[in-house]
């Protein structure tokens, strides 16, 4: 909004305040409801649309607290505040409830606290790289902020929709998926996750860090991945990979436990050990029955690993158990 014209009757309330209640306008846009109530000791205000608010409260008993309570608020309302955290990035839909706390002590840092509910986000980033639909959730956020240093830290739960980071895509269940972050950023330089984790039951645990350079682009991480059932991993995480290699409706079962690394955003080390998993491709190009071992890959110092299978297929031709060891060094999987 700008240009704004504001216009209210002006009467006394009790307890020696007084309140203004009028539409709020800019230019040809849909008019909201502004609210201002104020005495000795208190101050409101309020902002409405449709079945949208937007309400604050402040105490002189605590100057240096303000309380923001938001109910089905449209997310493009926030577009702005996301701008100074993710620039590039667009609010393309949904709504947010939260009630949050903002403490603004002279010598302390700026901190806002308090949950989050998200229902049916939409986001895009400007080069088309990561994009959301339909995405919801229950978080907790604390963020506190100087000049010099920023800290957050996300807790909760999200449900439901799907969202794309370059080749990866993500279709989040019904279930309630864990989430925590906890991340850093000093001065002008790249934020750092020192703690993620990912919650989806028996799918996917993942905990690790990361951190990113200056422009958003990807600089180092370091995760722990476990999946006690991977039935569900090609439809909820796999399939934007797998169909780069024309593996879109391979069928996987099984266990796996998962390490990797990169450095510079340039992968530097995997080690994966499977634990009983079977690979069916519908249209029988291959199958693996009773794949396990580790399969180990590294950028720079040599290492060694094996797979193994019980039996499979290939091209409709039958084949027996097998060992197939490997070696990697410099880059290289031989």
């Amino acid at each position: 909004y700008r240009d704004l014209h504001w216009r209210c009757p002006l009467r006394r309330i009790p307890d020696a305040g007084w309140e203004c209640a009028g539409d709020l306008r800019s230019g040809r846009s849909p008019p909201m409801r502004l609210t201002v109530r104020f005495d000795e000791a208190t101050t409101q205000a309020s902002l409405t649309q449709g079945g949208a608010l937007f309400a604050l409260d402040r105490n002189a008993a605590t100057p240096d607290l303000t309380t923001l309570d938001l109910t089905r608020v449209p997310m493009a309302w926030a577009q702005a505040l996301l701008a100074q955290a993710w620039p590039g990035t667009t609010l393309k839909g949904g709504v947010l409830d939260a009630a949050l706390a903002i403490e603004a002590p002279a010598n302390r840092p700026l901190r806002i606290s308090g949950p989050l509910r998200l229902r049916g986000v939409g986001l895009e980033t400007t080069d088309a790289t990561i994009a959301g639909e339909n995405l919801g959730g229950d978080l907790r956020i604390d963020y506190r902020t100087t000049p010099a240093m920023s800290l957050l830290a996300l807790d909760g739960a999200l449900r439901g929709g799907e969202f794309l980071a370059g080749n990866t895509y993500v279709a989040l269940p019904a279930t309630p998926v864990g989430l925590r972050i906890d991340a850093a950023k000093q001065g002008d330089a790249g934020w750092s996750l020192p703690g993620v984790e990912w919650r989806d039951g028996d799918a996917l645990q993942a905990s690790g860090r990361l951190s990113f350079t200056r422009d958003g682009g990807l600089d180092l991480l370091a995760i722990d991945v476990g999946s006690r059932d991977m039935s569900p991993l090609r439809q909820r995480y796999l399939s934007g990979w797998m169909g780069l290699f024309g593996l879109g409706d391979v069928d996987l079962h099984g266990a796996m436990d998962l390490h990797v690394e990169t450095q510079g955003g340039a992968l530097s080390r995997i080690d994966a050990l499977l634990h009983g998993v079977d690979l069916r491709d519908p249209a029988r190009r291959f199958v693996f029955d009773g794949l396990a071992g580790d399969l180990r890959y590294s950028a720079s110092t040599p290492v060694r690993s094996e797979l193994r299978w019980r039996g499979g297929q290939l091209y409709g031709l039958a084949f027996g158990e097998a060992r197939l060891p490997m070696a990697s060094a410099d880059g290289l999987l031989r």
